[in-house]
Formats: C-alpha cells, sequence, structure tokens
C-alpha cells in the first residue's frame, strides 16, 4: 500500500492534539500500534525518515535511539512528549551529550521491551528453585510432570511480576498466551514447552504453533522451553533458528523467539540438568546469553 508524505503528516498531526490536549502533554504508544497507523506495507528506511521528519517539524520527541527507531521490538513503549523551545534545548542537550559520550565508547540503547524483561525473569525464577524430591529408591530428582508444574509457576511468577496476565491452554491450545493489561488486552507472548525436543520441529511441531500465533497476534513474541541432550544442542538451535528467520524472511520488524534449553546427559534412566541455555532470535540478529548453572536429576 503506498502511503503519501500529506497521509503521514496527517496522521502526525492528529496524534499531536490528542498529545497536546493531555495534562503532562505526553503519549505512551506501543510501537506496534504507533506504526499501525501509517498502514505501511513494509517499513522502510525512507518511510522511517518521512515519520522522524514529520515527527521533529511539530516538535515531537520520542524517547528511543533515533538510529533505532522504527528497528524497535514491536512491543516496545514509546513515549512522545511535545515539546515547547526550552524543552527543545533540552532535547538538543542529551543529543550533545549522547554524542560526547560516544568518544569514550559505543552508547548501547537497552529496549524496553517487556518481552525480554519476562525472559530475564524467567530465568531466575526457574533456575533458582529447581524441583528436587527424593525417590522411592533414595534417588533424588524430579519426573517429568515436576517440570511441566515448575514452569507454569515460574511463568506466572514472572507475569506477576511485570503485571501481565497470563492464561494456560488459551489460543488454540497454546501452553500460555501471555497479555497485557490494557483495555483492549494485547498478546505480547506465545510460550510453549516441550519435554522432547524431537517434538519441536517434528510430531508436535511446536514451533510451528508458536509461528502462527505470532502470524495471528501483531505484537506477539516466542517463547519456547524445551530439554536437548548436549551433543545434539548445536544442531538443534542451529536448525530452529533458520526455521524462525525463514518463517519471517517477508516481515520488515519480525516477531522476537526466546529460545530457552536446559541442556543435559543421560545417565541410564535419568537426565542430568547442567544448564538453561537462552538464545534470542530476532531476524537477522541472535543473541546468545550467558548459561545459567544449576545441577538436578529426572526420570527420562
Amino acid at each position: 500500500m503506498s502511503v503519501s508524505t500529506n497521509s503521514i503528516e496527517a496522521s502526525i498531526d492528529g496524534m499531536r492534539l490528542t498529545i497536546k490536549a493531555g495534562s503532562r502533554q505526553q503519549k505512551v504508544i506501543r510501537s506496534g500500534v504507533f506504526w499501525k497507523r501509517f498502514q505501511f506495507a513494509r517499513r522502510t528506511t525512507a518511510r522511517i525518515e518521512q515519520v522522524k521528519t514529520a515527527l521533529y517539524s511539530r516538535n515531537i520527541s520520542f524517547d528511543i535511539d533515533p538510529n533505532l527507531f522504527g528497528h524497535e521490538s514491536r512491543d516496545e513503549k514509546i513515549t512522545f512528549s511535545l515539546l515547547d523551545n526550552d524543552l527543545k534545548q533540552s532535547r538538543d542537550h542529551i543529543a550533545s551529550a549522547e554524542f560526547a559520550l560516544s568518544n569514550l565508547g559505543e552508547v548501547e540503547t537497552i529496549p524496553d521491551s517487556e518481552a525480554y524483561h519476562f525472559s530475564i525473569l524467567f530465568r531466575y525464577l526457574f533456575c533458582s528453585d529447581p524441583p528436587d524430591y527424593q525417590f522411592t529408591n533414595g534417588d533424588y530428582g524430579a519426573t517429568t510432570s515436576s517440570w511441566t508444574y515448575h514452569t507454569a509457576i515460574a511463568i506466572s511468577e514472572s507475569c506477576k511480576i511485570l503485571d501481565l496476565t497470563c492464561k494456560f491452554e488459551s489460543g488454540g491450545k497454546r501452553d500460555a498466551l501471555i497479555e497485557t493489561r490494557d483495555g483492549e488486552p494485547q498478546v505480547l507472548i506465545a510460550a510453549e514447552w516441550e519435554w522432547n525436543w524431537h517434538d519441536v520441529l517434528g510430531k508436535g511441531k511446536e514451533l510451528e504453533k508458536l509461528r502462527d500465533t505470532c502470524r495471528k497476534h501483531e505484537y506477539s513474541h516466542g517463547f519456547l522451553l524445551t530439554y536437548c541432550p548436549q551433543t545434539q544442542y548445536p544442531d538443534f538451535v542451529f536448525t530452529v533458528a533458520r526455521n524462525w528467520q525463514q518463517y519471517f524472511a517477508d516481515l520488515e520488524v519480525p516477531p522476537t523467539l526466546f529460545l530457552h534449553t536446559i541442556a543435559f546427559d543421560q545417565q541410564k534412566k535419568l537426565r542430568e540438568f547442567s544448564c538453561l541455555k537462552t538464545l534470542v532470535i530476532s531476524g537477522t540478529q541472535l543473541q546468545e546469553w550467558t548459561d545459567r548453572d544449576f545441577m538436578c536429576y529426572t526420570r527420562s
């Protein structure tokens, strides 16, 4: 769909009136909601610059790095503010300070994304108190169902801390849908957890389920927890990342997949868990987080 400069400016004019009517002359808008107003078929560099120009010409600022504007996560909250001349000078001063800091090192803007915060919290809660019970034969460890409940509890607690809602077995039987508490709730994260890593791409098609949900809910990201032998992890994570990238190759800003994998070694009928590995897949950008170590035995 072709969007003219006049159409962009008219949309920004309407947004400016809304901001001006507020007592603080500010408005917080999710990235996906903001960009949807322009009805771009694709978010090209030229179109992003047109939007920035329209905002600047109307003295509207935003609180993220201008170089990242238009490429931020779809669920990132952006604060738009109407500036008077003094505030405009203050904004320019801040920009100059950022330029000065760049002489000391690279200045990186950390995304204010609830999906990122959620995975960070989940990792701490999941690894902090793993299930460890005494079996009838005297061994210690946990069963498959114990880990299922443990995962659900860690997800639920993460939601509470971030003031999000969690619906289990919802949205086409996704293991969980994590939503905002807005008047019109938005699905931020579609979550699946699977004991058998083969089912992620095989019989269970867990990755395809997440793909379909992220296609259906424009602002959502994927969350996948599974278990994989240490020796097979490199091939497994490569295949998942490649497939996720291919699923959304047509999108300028694709949904992110937060892939959490418990690596284990097999000892007869027991799995010896050693660490939780996390890979974040955002288009062609990949982030490998530091492993979180923990030790636990589980009946396979």
